[in-house]
C-alpha cells in the first residue's frame, strides 16, 4: 500500500469512529419507540401482559413490518393506569376481609 491510500483509510476510519461516537452521544437515554420485549422489562410484566394490553386496546402500538413498536410515553400512560387502579382494590379487599373475619 501507498502512503496517501494507508493515510486515506486511517483517515476514514478515524472519521467513522467520530461519526459513531456523535451518533451514540445524541441518542435518548429514553428511546421513543419499544419493542415488546422491552415494553415487557420496563412494565416488570410477562411479554404476553404487553401483547393482551395491545390486542384489548389499552395499549397503542404500530406494526412495523413484522415488529410492534409501542411508544415509550403510552407505556409509561398504561403502566399509571395500572397502578392507580390496583390501589383501591386492594383497599377494598381489606375492607372484604375485615367484613369477613368479623362476620359470625
Amino acid at each position: 500500500m501507498s502512503f496517501d491510500s494507508e493515510l486515506e483509510s486511517l483517515l476514514r476510519r478515524v472519521v467513522r469512529e467520530e461519526v459513531d461516537r456523535a451518533i451514540q452521544a445524541n441518542k435518548p437515554a429514553h428511546p421513543e419507540f419499544v419493542s415488546i420485549q422491552d415494553a415487557a422489562t420496563i412494565a416488570k410484566v410477562h411479554h404476553s401482559t404487553i401483547r393482551a394490553w395491545i390486542r384489548d386496546g389499552s395499549l397503542q402500538a404500530k406494526k412495523v413490518g413484522r415488529i410492534w413498536r409501542i411508544q415509550s410515553e403510552r407505556l409509561r400512560t398504561r403502566m399509571n393506569e395500572v397502578t392507580s387502579v390496583s390501589a383501591p382494590l386492594s383497599c377494598n379487599l381489606d375492607a372484604l376481609a375485615d367484613a369477613i373475619v368479623n362476620r359470625k
